[in-house]
């Protein structure tokens, strides 16, 4: 049985998260509809946008056509807003420095390497990474197989020598279809009860 050497993680919803009720709030105040209305299409719409299956104008659009008032938003403000949100490490990020006595501790993300650049710069965290390997760098992107056979290379890890951490299930599918072990990261409190095994 090959043991565990190499862990990489996902970036957003697993070590950092945006507090978006800033934001839902503003869409609330500003079409009148209940806060609980909002999260919910909001949710819904932005799991569609995280996966890539819309962009950023068709975001905004679904959310005009999804609540009451939803023409009283404007473009140029949500956007303003939505730059405002204050993105912040999840607790997660605690557990980095631990596993890097034991592990070679890897991150990818679906993020260009200019707004890497910019997050390195804001977030010390990413001084733990050995390698933070982009879908630009790769040329491909989650949930290709592409990124993580390429991300086996550069770490020079077979499949079933790594583990793969992420919140989006059809990532870590991907991930699992090439050997490698996965997580899919629900809440600090199950990752934390997995991860204990392997500190």
């Amino acid at each position: 049985m090959n043991k565990l050497t190499t862990i990489y993680f996902d970036l957003f919803g697993v070590l950092l998260g945006a507090d978006k009720s800033t934001i839902i709030q503003y869409i609330s105040e500003r079409t009148n509809n209940q806060y609980e209305i909002v999260d919910n299409v909001f949710s819904e719409q932005f799991n569609k946008f995280e996966k890539r299956e819309i962009n950023f104008d068709q975001f905004f659009q679904n959310l005009q056509y999804g609540l009451v008032n939803g023409e009283l938003l404007s473009v140029i403000e949500f956007k303003s807003t939505w730059m405002q949100q204050e993105l912040s490490e999840l607790p997660t990020v605690n557990y980095l420095l631990k596993l890097k006595e034991k592990y070679s501790i890897n991150l990818i993300s679906n993020i260009s390497n200019s707004y890497l650049k910019v997050l390195q710069n804001k977030f010390d965290f990413f001084n733990v990474f050995e390698f933070c390997i982009t879908s630009e760098l790769a040329n491909a992107s989650k949930p290709s197989k592409d990124i993580f056979h390429y991300a086996l290379k550069k770490t020079g890890t077979l499949p079933e020598e790594a583990l793969f951490i992420d919140d989006q299930k059809q990532n870590v599918n991907s991930a699992e279809s090439i050997g490698m072990k996965g997580l899919q990261y629900i809440s600090y409190h199950q990752f934390k009860k997995y991860i204990e095994t392997y500190v």
